[in-house]
Formats: structure tokens, sequence, C-alpha cells
């Protein structure tokens, strides 16, 4: 197995750094600042992780959203509902 030591800036996104990974090779990720300072260091399993974390935290937003969404909805259907009777039947 080899390794490979790869430097990224530390305001790149998760897929591009995904995008640097060599298949048969363990990757080590060395977060750079401006300054080119080293912030942290990060193998592939830990960026894997975290890639994992965002997806799906943005998977259970949207859940929610789509949640809210038919809530909505559905109250607004149920108000319609309400104002067509009372204006059929009560008028």
């Amino acid at each position: 197995m080899e390794n490979k030591s790869i430097s990224v800036y530390y305001k790149q996104g998760l897929a591009n750094i995904m995008s640097i990974i060599d298949k048969n090779r363990f990757n080590i990720f060395y977060v750079l600042d401006d300054d080119l300072n080293v912030l942290f260091i990060m193998n592939e399993d830990e960026l894997i992780l975290k890639a994992m974390n965002v997806l799906n935290a943005k998977v259970e937003n949207l859940r929610n959203e789509n949640r809210n969404l038919l809530a909505e909805i559905n109250k607004s259907i149920k108000g319609l509902w309400q104002y067509n009777f009372r204006r059929i039947f009560l008028y």
C-alpha cells in the first residue's frame, strides 16, 4: 500500500478534495491556511466521514423542509375546503 500526502487550502470544498483521492493509496491531507501554515491533518477516513455527515445533514434538512411544505399545503387545502363548503352550503 502506498501513502500519498496532499496539501489543500482550508476554504476548498469537500467535493473538490474528494476528487483528489487516488485509488489504491491511503491519502493524508494537510489543510493549510492563507499563509500556508498547517491548520490540521486529515486522513482519508476522516474526509469520507465528514462528507457523509454533511450529506446526511442535507438530506435531513430536505426531509424537514418537505414535511413543513406538506403541512402548509394541507393547511391551505383544509382552509380552501372550509371556505368552499361554507360558500356553497351556508349561503
